[in-house]
């Protein structure tokens, strides 16, 4: 008898291990731009849609020329800020492109600011991948996590510039629809 406690005792235990794991997944905060500025590529880039309160967002190219790129940026707000081990994660859903529907996501060489005027572009910095966004939402190609790097005032900013030589992309930011930042904090 002892022994079939024992046992019972053992499966119990084994049970409780196997539930403690640690395999729910965290909550995922989603963060939508909340301000975009829309501008032209190269520089010195004009501004063709300035913010404050632009909820527009263009992506394009024509041939190769006339590209078109825009500035996103998402508040951190009175959200939790990320950790070192938050993952972050770029997307744009909702939106139908022309054309291949890849696009490239750079971070910026200092905080866009508005009103923001011409000459005050920052330079491209890094290359954080190309995502695909003909799937809703997009899918990453190449860069599946991107910087949880948050400046001083809260914001996290990145351009969207075209991938190819014909794509056109636009939208119009709404809670389910443009660029949006998934992370777990």
């Amino acid at each position: 008898m002892k022994s079939l406690v024992s046992v019972a005792h053992f499966f119990v235990f084994a049970a409780t291990l196997i539930s403690g794991a640690p395999l729910e997944r965290r909550a995922t905060i989603s963060i939508p731009s909340e301000e975009l500025w829309i501008i032209t590529n190269p520089a010195p880039a004009t501004i063709i849609q300035p913010g404050p309160g632009n909820l527009l967002g263009q992506v394009s190219i024509a041939n190769g020329n006339n590209e078109i790129d825009t500035i996103v940026s998402f508040p951190l707000g009175s959200n939790p800020a990320p950790t070192s081990g938050s993952t972050c994660q770029f997307v744009l859903q909702g939106i139908t492109p022309t054309g291949s529907g890849i696009v490239q996501l750079f971070t910026l060489g200092g905080e866009v600011v508005s009103p923001l005027k011409a000459g005050q572009v920052p330079y491209y910095n890094q290359y954080e991948g190309q995502y695909n966004v003909k799937t809703s939402p997009s899918t990453p190609i190449d860069v599946t996590y991107v910087p949880c790097n948050f400046d001083s005032n809260g914001l996290l900013q990145f351009v969207i510039r075209p991938q190819n030589t014909d794509d056109s992309l636009k939208w119009s930011q709404s809670s389910t629809v443009g660029a949006f930042l998934e992370y777990t904090p």
